[in-house]
């Protein structure tokens, strides 16, 4: 009798941890409302279609300015985690994209990738804006947690872009994951560990193959911001100074901020931190033909 409990109990527990795998590599959010002053497009990318927010001028074909800012949200974040920042640099001299991620609102990939498809999609969405341009525009990578390591990935794979910053940037995919679990119960790392191993096989991907830091040093010396909230509970500041270490940046840490919650708490220094980013970047050499 108890080893018919025990096995319909062991049977039951790995049910649960295959759906819960299921549901982390689906995370699926809303399809948030455009904000007013973008407009909806979809991308037709190398990696497939992705659903973006752009600036009328990208949309149109005609942009009004060289400067493009490439924004990507983080893991169960949206589009609309860019929508307060977005509203404000659209009173600058720039140009946005806005995509949606694998897995995220109306992208239609159901699966996310862990900052691996993500990297794939910012890598060909630079392609995608360098053909609305006649001469080389100045591109800048901006993303917050998951999306963040998938800029720094992309910074690696596409060294030609001219600028990086990053908040609560994901910089080892695998121990967030752990911290995320122990947040869901007490030894959450040990108790829930059959997720990790089954969400990465779902989602085809290694997290120990990641190596977002390595990727990063490679842009030492270049423009880039490292930001960090104070609060946060999922990216530990050691990571964040890790990180601005190796890239040789400015590590600048919002007080009271949480995870992904920067802009909201610093929205005035925020914005002129981007634009001394933007500033720093030379101006490309025009193509002479």
């Amino acid at each position: 009798m108890i080893w018919a409990v025990l096995g319909a109990f062991a049977l039951l527990y790995l049910l649960a941890m295959v759906a819960l795998a299921y549901i982390y590599v689906h995370p699926r959010v809303p399809v948030p409302a455009t904000p007013t002053g973008l407009i909806n497009s979809n991308l037709e990318l190398d990696c497939g279609i992705a659903p973006v927010w752009l600036t009328p001028g990208l949309a149109m074909s005609n942009p009004k300015s060289n400067t493009v800012l490439i924004m990507v949200h983080g893991y169960r974040g949206d589009r609309s985690s860019w929508k307060e920042a977005a509203a404000d640099l659209r009173q600058h001299d720039v140009e946005l994209v806005i995509p949606a991620m694998p897995g995220h609102g109306a992208h239609p990939d159901k699966k996310c990738g862990f900052a691996v498809k993500e990297c794939r999609l910012v890598v060909d969405t630079v392609q995608w804006v360098r053909k609305q341009y006649n001469d080389r525009p100045r591109i800048v990578l901006m993303g917050i947690s998951m999306g963040g390591a998938a800029c720094w990935l992309a910074s690696e794979a596409d060294p030609t872009i001219d600028a990086v910053i990053t908040e609560g940037a994901l910089l080892h995919i695998g121990e967030t994951t752990d911290r995320w679990l122990d947040k869901t119960m007490p030894l959450g790392r040990h108790v829930l560990k059959p997720i990790k191993t089954i969400a990465e096989k779902i989602a085809k991907v290694k997290s120990a193959e990641i190596d977002v830091l390595s990727a990063s040093a490679k842009w030492r010396g270049r423009p880039a911001l490292v930001i960090q909230g104070a609060h946060d509970r999922l990216i530990p500041m050691k990571d964040a100074e890790q990180l601005a270490d190796a890239v040789g940046c400015e590590l600048w840490v919002v007080p009271e901020a949480r995870h992904a919650h920067c802009y909201r708490q610093a929205r005035r220094t925020y914005m002129g931190k981007v634009l001394d980013i933007v500033n720093r970047i030379k101006e490309p050499e025009k193509d002479p033909s």
